[in-house]
């Protein structure tokens, strides 16, 4: 994130990779990845779901701010998919998502998660009506490490003549996802300039690890197959001009036991095993002004589930600071099983996790 005067800019990045083949049928867009799962209801999210912003107001005066998206000049396209097709090409290619304010839906989401004071407003911005997403009507293959990213989004919250951007440092920022049948969220984060003069949140999940020199991807969503491990990865980020040790404590929607590692982002550095939650680590300072002191945790399990399993697991975890504890953090990661469908059922449900941010 970046701050000028009255407005900052914000990157969301997200990384996946994979190879598809997309299948045009009577029902919409299928895709099958490369071990096979079928992904069946992209059509059906393109056209009944959406994402929600609760987009914040700068204090003192709390002036009504709001959303803009892209960043010019540069980079003018709200949002961005960028992939390699065929699969073999070295040549990505990046096109431009159109996305729309959608009012309409705005009075839906105030129905169910009204807000009470003037701190805050909900902003809804999705396809427009009838709008499909541009999948390659041939086999593609997405890249995590790819730049530009597999999808992009780039907004800004212009906060108004007479405030600062400065001036909401730390102010909460709720994203609400719907699927077409359920709420996910809200997800919870700070506005983070990455300034230690300014007060932000002295600890926090966030991405930097990604960028350092043993990079570690945070992960958000993902597919897994049966019996193949896989890995939810969380960057432990220190704020405070301090080290802390942390008590890391975790819970498993499905009760899944897990194997824990942490890991540094020095060059060359390997997981470390630790014992089973809780368990604590140590992260020191932040090394300059712009980085905190950073620490890896990694998750890894063997799913013991079916080909047409529609589960959903999320894991939560969260850090609480042993010397202090008003200093914590807290954040999740999903996994869907091969056969998730978006008409699960249950309600809605609330986790907080980090920003993705450049």
């Amino acid at each position: 994130m970046e701050a000028h005067g009255q407005s900052v800019d914000v990157w969301l990045e997200f990384g996946e990779t994979d190879v598809f083949t997309p299948t045009t049928t009577a029902s919409g867009i299928t895709l099958q990845t490369g071990d096979g799962q079928t992904i069946p209801y992209l059509d059906e999210l393109a056209e009944k779901g959406y994402l929600a912003i609760r987009v914040p107001h700068a204090p003192p005066t709390y002036t009504l701010s709001s959303l803009l998206p892209g960043i010019p000049p540069g980079e003018p396209d709200a949002m961005t998919f960028s992939y390699y097709s065929p699969p073999s090409t070295t040549t990505l290619t990046t096109v431009a998502v159109s996305v729309t304010r959608r009012v309409d839906l705005e009075q839906i989401v105030n129905v169910q998660y009204p807000i009470a004071n003037n701190q805050s407003h909900w902003e809804v911005w999705w396809l427009p009506q009838g709008e499909q997403f541009p999948f390659p009507d041939q086999p593609f293959r997405l890249d995590a490490d790819s730049w530009p990213p597999s999808l992009g989004l780039r907004f800004r919250i212009d906060f108004g003549s007479e405030a600062s951007a400065l001036d909401c440092a730390g102010c909460p920022v709720e994203v609400l996802g719907y699927n077409g049948y359920l709420f996910a969220g809200p997800y919870s984060y700070a506005l983070r300039y990455g300034n230690l003069t300014i007060p932000d949140p002295q600890a926090s999940f966030g991405v930097h690890c990604a960028y350092e020199d043993t990079p570690l991807n945070p992960t958000a969503v993902q597919y897994i197959t049966p019996t193949v491990p896989f890995t939810h990865t969380y960057c432990l980020e220190n704020w405070d001009t301090v080290t802390h040790t942390f008590t890391i404590t975790t819970s498993s929607s499905q009760g899944w036991d897990y194997t824990y590692y942490y890991q540094s982002t020095e060059s060359d550095s390997v997981p470390v095993p630790v014992p089973n939650v809780p368990f604590t680590i140590t992260v020191g300072p932040p090394p300059n002004q712009w980085t905190p002191g950073l620490l890896g945790i990694i998750a890894v399990h063997a799913p013991n589930i079916a080909v047409t399993d529609t589960m959903r697991e999320t894991l939560h975890i969260t850090a609480t600071s042993v010397i202090s504890p008003s200093v914590w953090a807290y954040s999740g990661s999903f996994c869907l099983a091969p056969s998730y469908q978006l008409n699960e059922g249950g309600g809605g449900f609330r986790l907080y996790l980090p920003l993705v941010v450049r």
